[in-house]
């Protein structure tokens, strides 16, 4: 479902008042940063609708893998719940991949977001089901989110605009100007999906990769994989988001013009978005341009349609 030539199902955006069904598909959540998320999502005008299951704890997961899964599935299903917001990444999405409604996400599209280890159940919706999702804040990232974050995921959840992301310190690691439909994630789950029935079609895409707490040389070493893999044949481009506490970031930049300059496509460092106060929702699955004399990542459309 993600070859270019399949039109991407856009989710319906949201009016003040719809409910967005909060759900925890990974490990287990922190309540205190979990009520102050949700705080924040009521003052945008949201209702919310928990589950119990949030609040599940199974060793290092939020519930056992059956209840993570159903809890999604029925988020899916339920006619009043207009769209998905994951509780927090962690470790565990990978896990439930098989056991989730694709076919239903597609049959009843709508708005899923979250960021870290929730870049495999994107992937995969992006891959089963053809649906637009959102990269972006998880609810209790949304407590220690700057205002700007928080006004970027009203506007994509609500708005009819296009988001235009220009990087705000990193160099043009690569020269060129780059369209595809974007694919972003974190670099260590996209590694994992090698192999996988859900890892998504990188060509002809561009590449939007962030990370946290991995040394250089295990960056090289993923990089190496998916160069290994094929995943870098016939890419649009490469955007680099916010690689938190890997490191010196010109040690990193230069890593990246090694591995990345024969490719012969724009490779952009510094876009906010990852691991950091500031991480700005992206669309999965829609088409944009990167510029890299510009250092801008500019989408044809809008991530949401009319209800």
């Amino acid at each position: 479902m993600s070859d270019r030539s399949q039109t991407p199902i856009c989710p319906p955006r949201l009016s003040p008042g719809d409910t967005i069904g909060i759900v925890a598909p990974a490990g287990i959540v922190d309540r205190q940063q979990l009520r102050a998320g949700i705080a924040e999502l009521k003052k945008l005008g949201f209702e919310l609708q928990v589950p119990d299951q949030v609040y599940f704890s199974n060793g290092y997961l939020a519930g056992s893998d059956r209840q993570r899964a159903d809890t999604i599935n029925a988020a899916i299903h339920n006619p009043d719940v207009n769209a998905i917001i994951c509780a927090r990444g962690g470790y565990g999405c990978m896990r439930i991949l098989d056991l989730i409604d694709f076919a239903a996400m597609r049959k009843y599209p709508k708005l899923i977001v979250g960021f870290s280890d929730v870049t495999a159940l994107l992937a995969a919706a992006y891959v089963r089901s053809g649906l637009v999702t959102i990269h972006g804040p998880v609810v209790t990232s949304l407590s220690t989110a700057d205002h700007r974050t928080i006004v970027a995921l009203d506007q994509i959840l609500s708005g009819a605009q296009a988001v235009t992301l220009t990087a705000s310190d990193g160099p043009a690691i690569c020269s060129g100007v780059g369209a595809g439909p974007v694919l972003a994630g974190n670099l260590t789950l996209l590694c994992h999906l090698i192999g996988t029935p859900f890892v998504p079609a990188f060509s002809g895409h561009i590449l939007l990769l962030e990370d946290l707490g991995e040394a250089r040389y295990r960056i090289d070493r993923m990089l190496t994989h998916l160069a290994l893999a094929g995943c870098f044949e016939d890419v649009a481009g490469i955007a680099l988001g916010t690689f938190k506490d890997c490191g010196s970031s010109e040690k990193l930049h230069a890593l990246f013009h090694e591995r990345f300059r024969k490719l012969g496509i724009p490779v952009v460092a510094g876009f906010d978005i990852g691991h950091a106060c500031r991480n700005f929702p992206v669309p999965i699955g829609l088409r944009a341009t990167l510029d890299a004399e510009q250092g801008i990542l500019a989408y044809d459309s809008a991530a949401t349609c009319e209800s």
